[in-house]
């Protein structure tokens, strides 16, 4: 059940960067969708070393007692990872600008891929693929 809740906000996170491409005068992208890959695609990889990072720093004595102070800890680490701080006031207003109602897409487990190419649709695969992006207009 989680993976099914993790592929539907996957689909929802597509839906709202398809949107975000358009408003942006992109004409096309894809969503790769890898929660099937169980920790081994690279985001699982940077999850992991900040992960480390954070538990090392408090092992020294760091004091991190939320978000903003963790992040300025990793940041100052001078880890080779970019970080962005979001603040929160930004992420809810991105919730609430995403689509409501939007149709149940049957099957999501199995799709790996969202595709746009046009303004207001979204097409998708059941594997992911870089090439033939011209196939899809």
């Amino acid at each position: 059940m989680l993976l099914q809740t993790l592929q539907n906000q996957n689909l929802q996170n597509g839906t709202t960067i398809h949107i975000d491409l358009v408003k942006r005068g992109f004409t096309a992208g894809t969503w790769n969708l890898f929660e099937a890959s169980h920790g081994k695609g690279a985001p699982d990889g940077v999850d992991g070393l900040l992960k480390r990072t954070a538990d090392r720093l408090v092992c020294q004595g760091k004091d991190i007692p939320n978000v903003e102070h963790l992040f300025k800890a990793l940041v100052d680490t001078n880890t080779a990872v970019k970080l962005f701080y979001v603040e929160e006031a930004v992420v809810d207003k991105a919730i609430k600008e995403m689509p409501q109602g939007l149709p149940v897409v049957p099957s999501t487990m199995r799709i790996h891929q969202l595709i746009t190419c046009q303004p207001g649709k979204l097409t998708n695969r059941g594997v992911c693929c870089l090439i033939g992006y011209r196939d899809w207009m």
